[in-house]
């Protein structure tokens, strides 16, 4: 798995059939679906939304010189056949608007129709739909195909019908770059009102949600209960999964960078995800609006930062413990050693014999490794020096006390058996 569940991003987007703000303006009708519907609109629908034309098209069929001479359309032919098929391009192809023979109701009056830039049959669209079942006289005939342009087309479309001023009708998704681009111009995104959506529609709408490329023209119609609106929908957010192991797998929790969890608390409110993409076309880096926005709302993106952050890093003056515990280390190893000398030179008087010499040479062996571990304490840290301390302060505290323990143990069966009145020989290895 490459990426982690998606989580709520903040926000609400919303899908639908848009025209721009002047054609509302010259017609507000059109921003419902009731202005549309009936063979009383066909020919105000064909009329109004033309067919848009590729850039090789134009030259070949519209433009008196086939773009040999320079027209307030395009500046000359195109060079390839990228630039052949394009809708617009700015400084060289304005974009095209023409009327079509599915568009002449005088001489097709029963079946001429406006056009409308659907989705490319890859993606779910509830265009086809809506446009059967209401009555509208609506195609997509792209190129005498069905509905559908490729998604890098339909921005061109959008940008050509803007600086042409033509009549559009497109399905789109807000809040995108495009849509924000032209927000609070003569061009904004202006929806066009359908059935409000229920539950009985969205489930009518599930039997649509396989790849319309595959069906039949009129299997992709559905059914008259899946006409309704598109209803808005949560924003949201995708995390690879490659972050987690990068910031925080294998990493101590002292040295964890915090960006992991602030990217999962972190939403962006609506309307500050539209200023960002309303701001963004005036950067040719996106990662330079990014900064820029980062830093314009720093005190916004504190609040997502996690408690105990930030941490600061600071290399700890440990001149004096580090004396104080390797002094103390040695005094104790020094005090081991002159009291084991000791032990040694008198082994054989009484008062040793009796706390037995065996169990004094496993106490001082303990106390002796873990002076020494106290004084590897104290050098420099590194992997080595961290093994070898708990390795010799937990051996030298195991022989230190354990034969402390089995001697006491030893004892209370001593006084157990007297209390028996038992007589009882203990030796080195009771």
């Amino acid at each position: 798995r490459i990426a982690e569940p998606l989580e709520p991003a903040g926000g609400f987007g919303e899908q639908g059939l848009y025209i721009p703000k002047f054609t509302a303006q010259q017609d507000p009708s059109l921003i419902s679906y009731f202005g549309m519907i009936g063979e009383d609109n066909r020919q105000k629908l064909a009329d109004t939304f033309l067919r848009p034309t590729r850039w090789s098209d134009y030259c070949e069929l519209i433009s008196p010189s086939q773009c040999e001479d320079a027209d307030s359309v395009a500046t000359r032919a195109p060079m390839d056949r990228t630039e052949a098929g394009r809708f617009f391009v700015s400084g060289l192809y304005t974009g095209y608007f023409q009327k079509t023979d599915r568009n002449d109701c005088e001489r097709n009056p029963s079946t001429c129709t406006g056009h409308v830039a659907d989705y490319p049959c890859t993606l779910q669209s509830p265009v086809e739909n809506q446009v059967y079942h209401l009555g509208l006289a609506l195609e997509g005939d792209i190129d005498n195909k069905r509905f559908g342009y490729d998604l890098s087309e339909l921005p061109e479309i959008w940008h050509a019908a803007n600086a042409t001023k033509s009549n559009v009708l497109l399905y789109w998704t807000k809040p995108t770059l495009l849509s924000q681009e032209y927000a609070g111009t003569d061009a904004e995104f202006t929806k066009v009102a359908f059935p409000a959506p229920s539950q009985a529609c969205l489930d009518a709408r599930r039997s649509l949600d396989i790849e319309r490329c595959i069906l039949y023209k009129t299997e992709s119609f559905g059914t008259a209960e899946a006409v309704c609106d598109e209803p808005p929908f949560q924003l949201q957010k995708a995390t690879s999964t490659s972050l987690y192991k990068l910031l925080l797998d294998g990493v101590p929790e002292a040295i964890q960078s915090p960006a992991y969890a602030v990217l999962k608390e972190y939403t962006l409110p609506e309307m500050e995800l539209s200023r960002f993409l309303e701001d963004l076309k005036h950067y040719d880096d996106p990662r330079r609006a990014v900064c820029d926005w980062v830093h314009d709302n720093m005190e916004t993106l504190k609040r997502f930062i996690p408690p105990t952050y930030p941490r600061v890093q600071k290399d700890m003056d440990q001149t004096v413990l580090m004396y104080t515990s390797l002094s103390l280390g040695a005094l104790s190893a020094t005090l081991v050693l002159w009291t084991a000398w000791k032990v040694w030179l008198n082994r054989k008087e009484n008062v040793i014999r009796f706390a037995q010499f065996e169990f004094l040479a496993l106490v001082l062996v303990g106390s002796l490794l873990t002076a020494i571990g106290a004084i590897i304490g104290s050098l420099p840290r590194s992997d080595g020096i961290c093994m070898a301390e708990i390795w010799f302060i937990y051996l030298g505290y195991s022989l230190a006390l354990v034969p402390q323990i089995v001697k006491v143990a030893a004892i209370n069966r001593l006084m157990s058996a007297a209390r028996r009145y038992q007589r009882l020989r203990l030796n080195l290895k009771n």
